[in-house]
């Protein structure tokens, strides 16, 4: 996969590819067949860090094989250690990163893994756990993250137009706060709203 082997924090995901109007499959990708000679249907994506940078690869034949390893980011743009791979239905590809310019932030890819940009939470906190991307049944992508003492969840898109719409609810019994075990008590969860992610 051209990752380098034994390296920390590794993580698969996977979901449709990402396609163009006329219905082809964005980045150049082509969908191969797996070891049941069958076309696979979804992408597969293999992620890890590395010394300098963090890579991903995508396997178009259900990880049978991956192709090339390209970086999400640089240790200029964030930290090395990432969350875990999610895909959404529309085949855009997220990684999150919990240091990224001194907040945290999410790399984004809508070409099937071929090129990522780095999207970040104003007036967030680099934090001292991964941050988990989580995707809504009416499409809207959230980036949850430890901020401070707070739990934040709120929408990868159109960041800085949300602060009309926050409203502080109160974190449920069961909810464990990100490396601290259970949530003390006053303490909330910070849910912001925008539109549903166009398709």
């Amino acid at each position: 996969a051209g990752i380098n082997s034994g390296v920390d924090h590794q993580t698969l995901g996977g979901g449709p590819y990402a396609r163009n109007a006329d219905g082809s499959l964005k980045g150049g990708a082509v969908q191969l067949p797996g070891l049941d000679l069958k076309t696979y249907p979804n992408a597969v994506y293999y992620a890890s860090q590395d010394i300098g940078l963090a890579q991903i690869a995508r396997s178009d034949n259900g990880g049978l094989t991956f192709g090339l390893a390209v970086p999400m980011w640089t240790l200029v743009q964030c930290g090395g250690l990432h969350g875990h791979i999610k895909v959404a239905p529309d085949g855009t590809v997220y990684v999150p990163n919990k240091s990224c310019g001194g907040e945290q932030g999410v790399a984004v890819s809508e070409d099937n893994g071929l090129t990522w940009s780095v999207r970040t939470v104003p007036g967030s906190s680099s934090g001292r756990t991964d941050p988990s991307v989580g995707i809504g049944s009416d499409g809207t992508i959230y980036l949850a993250y430890a901020n401070g003492l707070d739990l934040s969840v709120q929408p990868v898109f159109d960041v800085a137009q949300l602060a009309a719409g926050e409203r502080r609810l109160p974190i449920p019994a069961w909810a464990q706060h990100p490396g601290r075990g259970a949530e003390p008590p006053g303490s909330s969860v910070r849910r912001r709203r925008s539109p549903p992610v166009a398709r």
